[in-house]
């Protein structure tokens, strides 16, 4: 069962969990929770339901079985599987590759603190994101090796596609790494390129897309500037609302 150390769990929520999970056959090898939404003083501020479940469900939600750590291998690349975020995807797909479905109880049993550790606090914008986009690189290569650990329960035609689609994304993340952190201005520029076609006219990400462009030494202060300022806005949202 996933729990970081700022998230609270309700004093039912195993006992609920297990009920669900026998009760569905034990058949799921992920069982997926709402949550509360709380601030950084405990505070509820909202509430995480079915929609996530359609992406991906937040960690402190996710309890999964063990039966995930006896099909699949060690993990390539140990870093992933220790991220708050990139750990919790890499379990929820183990867990589909098993055969099973995600299995949904519509109840908050755990409260999610917004600003924990997969939040940007405002300090190192650059660093943080490309820390993160690192790992994003590696975590479609995990989930490939997988795949084909277990392509013989996915249905037929199903790896070309999941291939095709974890090339593009691998593709992505590495031209995002070249604007984000390429040294030289024709580095960053490639990676512009690569992703205007995909994020042209996007508002603020086509924005943010041009100001990576600049020279690190110029646009890496004004980046930690607004990015502390967002930060501080959304605090400042958050106590107002509450």
């Amino acid at each position: 069962m996933k729990n970081d150390g700022d998230d609270i769990s309700s004093p039912v929520r195993v006992e609920r969990i297990v009920a669900e999970w026998v009760a569905h056959g034990k058949k799921h090898d992920a069982v997926v929770s709402d949550a509360w939404k709380i601030d950084a003083d405990g505070r509820r501020c909202g509430r995480l339901g079915k929609n996530i479940v359609t992406w991906i469900p937040i960690g402190c939600a996710c309890a999964y079985t063990a039966r995930i750590s006896k099909v699949f291998a060690e993990p390539r690349h140990c870093g992933v599987v220790d991220d708050a975020v990139w750990g919790n995807r890499l379990r929820l797909m183990r867990a589909m590759g098993c055969g099973g479905e995600v299995l949904h109880i519509e109840e908050p049993l755990v409260s999610y603190r917004m600003g924990g550790l997969t939040t940007y606090t405002g300090s190192g914008y650059v660093a943080y994101w490309l820390a993160r986009i690192e790992k994003g690189c590696i975590l479609p290569q995990q989930f490939l090796a997988d795949a084909q650990y277990v392509s013989s329960h996915l249905p037929q035609g199903y790896m070309e596609k999941y291939t095709e689609e974890l090339e593009a994304r691998c593709r992505h993340a590495q031209n995002r790494k070249l604007l984000w952190g390429g040294e030289k201005y024709s580095e960053r520029k490639r990676g512009f390129d690569a992703l205007n076609g995909r994020e042209k006219g996007m508002g603020k990400l086509g924005l943010l897309n041009r100001i990576l462009l600049l020279p690190p030494p110029l646009r890496n202060p004004v980046l930690d500037l607004a990015a502390r300022i967002a930060f501080a806005l959304k605090r400042w949202r958050h106590g107002a609302g509450a």
